[in-house]
């Protein structure tokens, strides 16, 4: 397996064929903001590939040498294979100059029944099996409240930090009046 960047093409079967079912609707960008943001240099599209075949996508949010990952998932038929581990363990040798990589994780807490905090426990706890750490930071995008955990690439860094490098992403990728309303940190 390798792990590689998407192209143009790849990235619409992705967004087209398995993005748009494997997160929620309010996380779901529109595919123009993606490739909007790829043709600035402010997004990355990478997948863990077998020949040809993308079993697993992350997509992330670059802005100079910090990234936000903005979406990792794995195809239904081929879960559970630790794929989601492997491309996390790889990810930092694609981005050896990154200087830092945030995650957002649904709190655990503010889901609406025991079967959703429940999964997003599960989520939460995969990443920080997998090397990530909490920030004790956190961050809300369109009405979606996250924890914000980060893979420390060279170094940690502060609450502080954190936010300033959280809202900086989304400052960088949406148009000004959107990005006021619709991205805060806590």
């Amino acid at each position: 397996m390798i792990l590689a960047l998407l192209t143009k093409k790849q990235i619409k079967q992705v967004y087209k064929s398995y993005l748009k079912k494997h997160f929620p609707r309010d996380e779901v960008k529109p595919l123009s903001t993606i490739l909007r943001a790829m043709k600035r240099g402010n997004y990355l599209c990478y997948g863990l590939m077998e020949g040809n075949d993308i079993l697993c996508y992350g997509f992330l949010v670059k802005r100079q040498e910090d990234y936000l990952l903005d979406y990792l998932a794995s195809r239904e038929d081929v879960r559970n294979r630790g794929l989601g581990a492997e491309f996390l363990k790889r990810l930092p040798e694609l981005l050896p100059e990154g200087e830092s990589l945030l995650v957002e994780v649904e709190d655990p807490a503010l889901g609406h029944s025991p079967e959703e905090q429940a999964l997003r426990t599960r989520r939460v706890n995969f990443y920080l099996r997998n090397g990530l750490v909490s920030t004790g930071a956190r961050g809300t995008a369109f009405g979606v409240e996250f924890l914000l955990l980060e893979l420390v690439l060279k170094e940690s860094h502060t609450p502080e930090q954190v936010r300033k490098l959280y809202l900086g992403h989304y400052e960088a990728m949406l148009p000004p009046r959107v990005f006021r309303k619709m991205v805060s940190v806590g």
